[in-house]
């Protein structure tokens, strides 16, 4: 079982944790992706329920964290575990897949899923802070070396900013909802052995005070890897 993580940001009344296990904990997960992923739908369960019959095999391996005001949920953020026989949709969940066998000769891969923030909360640094520190503490606590996401279009220039790097020159389209979206990874070790150095500012601020770990074996051969050579094991999708 993962430790919860609870905190609060500033004065601002928010809390960022693991939700429940329940199902209507989860569903209530899925219906705040799905409506801020497609607010004009107009078969809300329909999407929901398609949605969740695409992933529930995979509920194992996945945690799900959310931001909450008092009671209510405003924001969402899942991670899911690598497996290396099944996959993860990152990888196989698309109409070009691809294969990270090479990659985990590296180190561990994580994806995650379902970020969604809502509406009120979509500028909000707090709430974008929160749940990626919810990843950044799980992808540590799991030894990650890699983390990879399937962005939406309009979400892509965000993970650049954090530090991803897209795999496709053009949107994929999702197995089961045809969503179209932009496979991506972050070569986390890396930052974490150069302390914070490379990348994004915004994780370094999240990470706070740089740390050296060149001592983890875990973390080192990940650490070595450039984008274009961790691009070049995956294969660029580009044709």
């Amino acid at each position: 079982m993962y430790t919860a993580i609870s905190y609060q940001i500033d004065t601002a009344d928010l809390t960022f944790q693991r939700t429940g296990e329940s199902l209507n904990s989860r569903l209530a997960v899925y219906r705040h992706f799905m409506h801020m992923a497609n607010p004009d739908a107009k078969d809300m369960d329909s999407l929901v329920d398609t949605k969740i019959a695409s992933e529930r095999d995979l509920w194992e391996r996945m945690t799900f964290y959310g931001a909450f005001r008092g009671k209510d949920l405003i924001g969402t953020i899942a991670c899911t575990a690598d497996d290396v026989h099944a996959g993860i949709p990152f990888e196989r969940g698309h109409s070009h897949p691809f294969d990270l066998t090479e990659i985990r000769q590296h180190g561990k891969v994580l994806e995650i899923s379902l970020f969604s923030v809502g509406n009120g909360y979509a500028g909000s640094r707090d709430v974008l802070s929160g749940l990626f520190s919810c990843v950044i503490a799980h992808a540590e606590r799991e030894g990650i070396a890699f983390l990879g996401t399937q962005s939406a279009e309009n979400r892509l220039a965000m993970y650049q900013k954090i530090g991803f790097v897209a795999m496709t020159a053009r949107p994929v389209l999702k197995a089961v909802t045809q969503f179209p979206v932009i496979p991506a990874i972050y070569n986390f070790a890396r930052d974490l052995v150069d302390g914070n150095s490379r990348t994004s500012s915004f994780i370094a601020a999240l990470m706070g005070e740089p740390r050296r770990i060149t001592s983890v074996p875990i973390y080192e051969s990940a650490a070595l890897l450039s984008d274009d050579a961790m691009l070049a094991l995956v294969g660029r999708a580009h044709e």
